[in-house]
């Protein structure tokens, strides 16, 4: 079918940004010759917010005039968000949808997108391109959390992924460079659990204090 309404974005030397009409024909103009990467993103969903649903590259010659076949092939996920504490849903939590693959990723938040749980703490990613995807959920009072990495095919749904959040834990600590003739202007700290989930802490630079909060 065709992709009515997609939002088309082109980022380099020269950018554009334009939506499909209802047959799904998009056209960007004059690029700046090269390599082109073209961002994708559904109807009535923000980019900067979510990110891409899909990305294609494709090589611009010089003075060249390029007609580019697209086939967006997509599904769905849709699961909830648990605390650890009692098992019940937690409300509000904050869901992003991220492909594990680093090529997807860039400073448009990359391939995947953003959503909120509902009441029942249930989300879905209504437009989801093939590819492999983690869940990271997190929620006030409770640490980040990233899922298993999950399988999207086109035309299927991902059902009952189970996120399940942990209470915060707090550390603290302290940086000393011994022998240096002088500080460093910044630190920063980065802490990685087993099941994958991250922080980042910035040291003081008049102390070296340092705190991961979640």
């Amino acid at each position: 079918y065709p992709a009515d309404g997609w939002k088309v974005v082109t980022w380099g030397k020269i950018r554009r940004s334009v939506t499909t009409d209802a047959d799904g024909a998009f056209t960007l103009g004059q690029l700046a010759a090269g390599t082109v990467t073209l961002m994708f993103n559904a109807p009535g969903e923000s980019m900067f917010r979510g990110g891409a649903v899909d990305t294609f590259q494709f090589e611009l010659p010089v003075n060249g005039r390029e007609f580019q076949q697209v086939a967006l092939t997509t599904g769905s996920v849709e699961g909830r968000v648990r605390s650890g504490l009692d098992g019940q849903p937690l409300v509000g939590a904050e869901v992003t949808l991220q492909a594990t693959d680093r090529e997807s990723r860039g400073w448009w938040g990359g391939r995947g997108g953003g959503t909120v749980t509902d009441a029942d703490g249930r989300f879905r990613f209504e437009t989801v391109a093939e590819g492999e995807y983690v869940i990271q959920a997190s929620a006030e009072g409770y640490a980040r959390t990233s899922t298993e990495g999950f399988q999207v095919r086109s035309l299927q749904t991902v059902r009952n992924v189970e996120a399940t959040l942990f209470q915060a834990v707090t550390v603290k600590g302290r940086v000393v460079f011994e022998g240096a003739e002088e500080q460093p202007s910044w630190v920063f700290l980065n802490a990685t659990s087993d099941e994958g989930g991250e922080a980042n802490a910035r040291v003081d630079k008049e102390t070296g204090r340092f705190s991961f909060d979640d």
